[in-house]
């Protein structure tokens, strides 16, 4: 069952501490975190909900930590803000937030889950919610995911209500890394497991094996994607516009792109105009309430496709 979400305090970035760390397998790593700044730490109650962290230059070293401004945060003049990256928590319990990596070559987040020790430091936003799931209505959840997006099918698994039917459809790099919580085995899950596949070392199949899967269409099915940028919007295309699949019913999230700096590039070379009406939309999409949301996606998605990215 899902978390009962707890009021926060004052809205702030937390200090936290790395109680321990733990390969889980060849491409996940474990991240607990602790410390007495911890103690307040709310929940949203959504098993999908995601924090903001911030890093200090060295493992070692101390994080600059901003001042929390709405949903956004600043630091004082002269001050150089610390490395941000954005990860969902794994588990959340008093005092406690665990949080997965996936391990690679490259990346800021991932380097620091390897080097870290105990007694390390990092900043910790207030947690996010993603998907309303008290909400979720009766039938089959179906998940579509890579590895960045496990961890949040792996507490979706223990936190949505056992008489919710779950279909999963996961790419993993490792065979190792395919793996569900104990709380699978206890209630009825379909998982399809796709291997050596995306998450930036493959091509991506994930959304081939989901499309060729039947799908009820009648609202008594659920899709929930999550991954890279390229993967998710696939398989939205294929609901909304092949399926025509219910708005309602849908809950898309890129993690990540594929080649970001590529992308970047060809996204700032956008003319002015294009600019402001994707400004435009996404004030739209912020200022939206849950399935109204769809329809704006759909327009920005449409200039991402005309713009060919």
């Amino acid at each position: 069952m899902n978390q009962t979400p707890t009021p926060p305090g004052p809205p702030r970035v937390h200090r936290a501490i790395v109680l321990e760390t733990e390969a889980l397998s060849p491409g996940m790593m474990r991240v607990t975190l602790g410390g007495s700044d911890l103690d307040d730490y709310p929940t949203t109650g959504s098993p999908d909900e995601y924090v903001r962290l911030f890093f200090a230059d060295e493992p070692t070293a101390e994080p600059r930590l901003p001042r929390v401004v709405g949903r956004g945060w600043e630091y004082p003049e002269g001050v150089a803000p610390a490395e941000m990256r954005t990860y969902t928590i794994r588990s959340h319990a008093p005092g406690r937030v665990t949080i997965d990596f996936v391990r690679h070559s490259g990346g800021l987040a991932a380097d620091w889950a390897e080097r870290v020790r105990p007694g390390g430091a990092v900043g910790l936003s207030q947690p996010f919610a993603q998907f309303t799931w008290g909400e979720l209505p009766p039938g089959r959840l179906t998940l579509v995911a890579d590895a960045t997006a496990l961890p949040a099918v792996e507490r979706i698994v223990e936190e949505t209500s056992p008489e919710t039917e779950l279909r999963i459809f996961c790419e993993v790099s490792d065979e190792r890394d395919a793996r569900l919580p104990e709380a699978a085995t206890s209630r009825s899950v379909d998982t399809v497991w796709i291997y050596r596949a995306g998450n930036g070392s493959h091509a991506s199949r994930v959304a081939d094996a989901f499309m060729r899967a039947p799908l009820a269409t009648d609202g008594s099915e659920t899709v929930w994607i999550a991954g890279e940028s390229a993967m998710t919007r696939r398989v939205r295309t294929h609901l909304r516009k092949t399926l025509a699949f219910p708005a309602a019913n849908t809950h898309l999230v890129g993690y990540w792109t594929d080649n970001e700096e590529a992308w970047r590039d060809r996204f700032d070379a956008l003319d002015a105009a294009t600019h402001a009406r994707l400004d435009t939309l996404y004030a739209a999409y912020a200022a939206q309430p849950g399935a109204a949301r769809e329809a704006v996606l759909d327009e920005i998605y449409a200039v991402y496709e005309g713009a060919g990215l």
